[in-house]
């Protein structure tokens, strides 16, 4: 895709972070989706996915983080753009010694999205940070070429309740493994090892 339709789905999104109701109608659009894991020269720490709108549906672009910057040449062509669907099937995965968050964690991660993200998003866009602009992925949660990514909600400080809630998403193999990885943050805010210059892409959305 164009940078300049990737920039113009970023900002669609940006225009309506103040708007409840806008988000909801997108964000009924999914749950989930595939991500390829491409291998380029440059290894980068994290993989940073930005929620855009084009053509009226949500997508995900997804970069790598080393990449997501303004000296990278055309910077398209390292972005993915991943459709966002309802994917129905409940998670499952036998024990797995390698998973970094339990089966049950990663369960009620995703439920918690399912059942509680159209009261979340109203109390999100209601605080000083807001809604989410991008998330970054550790690299090391993507165990195989292409990956499952499903929307979570976190607790905040062990609270059951959607105000205490952090955006999460939790990424599975999607060989039949289904390891359960679980580093992702959302910005804002941002932090130590995600600061806002690291996200290129927000610069000129």
């Amino acid at each position: 895709m164009n940078i300049d339709y990737v920039i113009g789905s970023l900002q669609k999104w940006e225009q309506i972070r103040q708007n409840s109701p806008a988000l909801l109608n997108y964000l009924n659009q999914g749950n989930c989706f595939k991500f390829t894991n491409h291998h380029y020269p440059e290894s980068s720490n994290y993989r940073h996915a930005y929620p855009g709108i084009y053509e009226g549906k949500l997508k995900m672009f997804v970069i790598p983080s080393a990449y997501d910057n303004k000296l990278t040449k055309d910077i398209a062509s390292y972005i993915e753009v991943c459709d966002v669907f309802y994917d129905p099937m409940p998670i499952y995965n036998p024990m797995h010694k390698n998973d970094r968050i339990s089966f049950v964690t990663a369960e009620r991660r995703v439920d918690r999205w399912d059942e509680d993200y159209t009261k979340w998003v109203p109390k999100k866009v209601a605080t000083k940070e807001g809604i989410f602009q991008a998330f970054a992925i550790p690299s090391q949660d993507f165990e195989t070429n292409i990956v499952k990514v499903r929307f979570g909600l976190q607790q905040d400080k062990g609270i059951e309740n959607p105000e205490n809630f952090n955006a999460d998403m939790i990424v599975a193999c999607d060989d039949g493994t289904k390891v359960y990885e679980d580093f992702s943050t959302p910005v804002p805010p941002y932090g130590k090892d995600t600061p806002a210059s690291g996200f290129y892409l927000l610069s000129q959305a």
